[in-house]
């Protein structure tokens, strides 16, 4: 009799698991819906928002995948959004419509720069000035020409928000303040070398 009831029950736990393990299936399959929207490609970035707060909050609300497919020749930026509920959906694509209609406004500061310091900023193959973009969110351009013919001063000129230039402008100086305290450790350095060579 316990051997009847013991394989009864196991019978009666496979069948539950076979139930549970179609369930499963069954969301697995359940169909996704993709919709896409267009929007100016200078918009992209306050759809993201700075590191990707945005886009991260329009997906934990709808419960949505936002994606934005490359395409070079487009004159606008399409985005994709993915998800299983058309409402869901639809929100998001509002939502992303929205972040574009209320986007900062977009300034252009201009900063003199003194040329020994542009190397470093720069960077190595354009290192440092890359990220100094991408952390920013600013478009950054440095001229080669001269300052009003002052052979020794560079225009440095940073578009973006008020916050994105604020933001551009410290990291600038954190990278000038870095290079002078790096001269100042090898003037250091060659001073306590020259007198030692004295005393010797």
């Amino acid at each position: 009799v316990s051997t009847q009831s013991t394989g009864g029950w196991k019978k009666q736990r496979n069948t539950q698991q076979d139930r549970m393990d179609e369930k499963q299936v069954v969301r697995k399959r359940k169909s996704k819906i993709v919709k896409t929207t267009e929007i100016d490609k200078d918009d992209v970035r306050f759809v993201i928002g700075q590191k990707g707060c945005v886009v991260k909050d329009i997906e934990s609300r709808c419960g949505v995948k936002v994606t934005f497919p490359d395409d070079p020749e487009a004159k606008e930026q399409i985005v994709s959004v993915k998800g299983t509920c058309s409402d869901d959906i639809d929100e998001a694509i509002e939502m992303i419509k929205e972040a574009c209609q209320l986007k900062p406004q977009i300034l252009l500061e201009n900063i003199e720069i003194r040329a020994e310091f542009c190397g470093k900023i720069i960077g190595k193959g354009g290192d440092n000035l890359r990220g100094i973009r991408e952390r920013s969110g600013t478009r950054i351009l440095i001229t080669r020409e001269p300052v009003n013919g002052n052979d020794e001063l560079r225009l440095c000129s940073i578009e973006g928000t008020r916050e994105e230039i604020d933001i551009a402008k410290q990291l600038i100086d954190g990278e000038i303040i870095s290079e002078i305290e790096i001269r100042q450790r090898r003037k250091n350095k060659a001073a306590v070398k020259e007198c030692m060579h004295q005393e010797l």
